[in-house]
Parts: structure tokens; C-alpha cells; sequence
């Protein structure tokens, strides 16, 4: 093969690629807008938050250790859903993951349906707070967020010691 034939397999390559690579950057352009709008809330609610994780373009968390407060976005459409938690009201954390079986013709696979943080008050009137890390009627594919959900869990659990000490 020649010097034609590398160059034509090299451009039916980079065609076949470059939709691929084009997604991942305007996903990384979204998540870094993300936790740049994070930062900003957090900042104007008097809070550094030194731990952020920002994904998928449309979920966002940070916590301020020092203050004990922990932010999330969830943004749907144009507009975003913020939360802001007092780590201290908290009594618990846990990864809470909804799945369901289906039946295919080699046997059945687990679908995921969503993988949520569950955060428990120690105050036994609040009701539970589900913090969403996947939803499939959103997304339709997961890609690490349930390592992402267990380590924000272990996060925050690591903080709640803390208050018990």
C-alpha cells in the first residue's frame, strides 16, 4: 500500500473519530461551565468548596469541608435545580441504585434506572433528600456514575465522623 492508501484509511479513521472526539470536548466544555456556575453559587453563599465533581453536562456537587455545607445542581433544560445541605444536619448517606431485570434471549441483563445519593437528616420529621447521579429517562447510557455516587457517599460520610467525634 502506498503512500495514498495510509492517507485514506488515516481520513476514513478521523472521520469515523472525529464525531466522537467532538462530543467528548462539548462534554467537558459543559461540565467545566458547570462547576464554574457551582463555584460562582457557592462563593456568593460565602462558601470554598475545595471538592467539586461536575458530569454528563448536567449535574454538579461540591462541599466545603470547613463549613460543612454541601451544594449540588441538577440542570434540566435551560433552567438549574440547586440544593445546599448543612452537612451538619445530616445523620446519614448512602448510594441508593434502582434497577430492574429484563429478559433477552440468552437470559436477562440489570438495567439501571437511576443511581441517586440519599441523604438522611438527624431531625426524624425531614424526610430523606434523593441527590440524582443518573437517571435513564434522562441518559440513556451510564458511564461511572455509580463509582462517582459511592465516592461522593464516602465524601461525605467522612465529614459526619467528624461531627461525631
Amino acid at each position: 500500500m502506498g503512500i495514498i492508501g495510509y492517507v485514506i484509511v488515516f481520513g476514513l479513521v478521523l472521520l469515523i473519530l472525529s464525531p466522537i472526539i467532538a462530543g467528548h470536548f462539548k462534554n467537558v466544555r459543559k461540565d467545566k461551565l458547570l462547576l464554574a456556575t457551582l463555584k460562582d453559587s457557592g462563593s456568593a453563599k460565602g462558601l470554598s468548596l475545595t471538592m467539586t465533581d461536575a458530569w454528563k453536562g448536567a449535574y454538579a456537587i461540591g462541599i466545603d469541608p470547613e463549613k460543612r455545607r454541601l451544594i449540588y445542581l441538577r440542570k434540566a433544560g435551560e433552567s438549574i435545580q440547586e440544593e445546599l445541605e448543612d452537612l451538619s444536619a445530616l445523620s446519614d448517606c448512602r448510594v441508593d441504585i434502582t434497577s430492574r431485570t429484563e429478559k433477552t434471549p440468552n437470559g436477562s441483563m440489570t438495567v439501571v434506572e437511576a443511581v441517586n445519593l440519599i441523604i438522611r437528616y438527624s431531625d426524624k420529621t425531614l424526610s430523606d433528600k434523593k441527590l440524582e447521579f443518573f437517571n435513564n429517562k434522562v441518559f440513556h447510557s451510564l458511564a461511572g456514575e455509580r463509582t462517582l455516587a459511592e465516592k461522593w457517599q464516602k465524601k461525605i460520610s467522612s465529614i459526619l465522623q467528624t461531627k461525631n467525634r
